[in-house]
């Protein structure tokens, strides 16, 4: 995720990053059926002028599906931008539905891109 075009930290030399973001998890829960929830926070846009803070919340559902939502809060206006890291894998954009299919091999993999929000600009 950046925000503004900023990572969480700032590159000070080739391997070193800072400030280092604090984090924190909320919530971490498993059941005996494999399901899973996950909840974690930073403050690693705390530092710009209008601070912006990072939750993700990660559900594991049955058949290796899981579904990952980003909320961003902040009292300003701010251009968000999402980095999926996926491998080079062919595959298909369906933007009016908000479908990325990964063509990954035997099998394809669907991944439901959505936004929320105030609309243009993602204030």
């Amino acid at each position: 995720m950046t925000v503004d075009g900023l990572s969480q930290m700032d590159q000070v030399a080739r391997f070193l990053w800072l400030p280092w973001a604090k984090g924190a998890v909320r919530t971490a829960l498993n059941s005996p059926e494999g399901l899973g929830y996950w909840e974690g926070e930073h403050d690693g846009y705390g530092r710009l002028a209008s601070p912006v803070w990072h939750r993700r919340a990660i559900a594991v559902l049955p058949n290796e599906a899981f579904i990952v939502l980003d909320q961003l809060i902040s009292q300003g206006s701010h251009n968000y931008r999402l980095h999926w890291l996926m491998g080079e894998y062919p595959y298909a954009w369906r933007k009016d539905q908000r479908i990325i299919i990964l063509k990954t091999g035997a099998e394809s993999t669907a991944s439901l891109m959505g936004l929320t929000g105030p609309g243009p600009g993602r204030g």
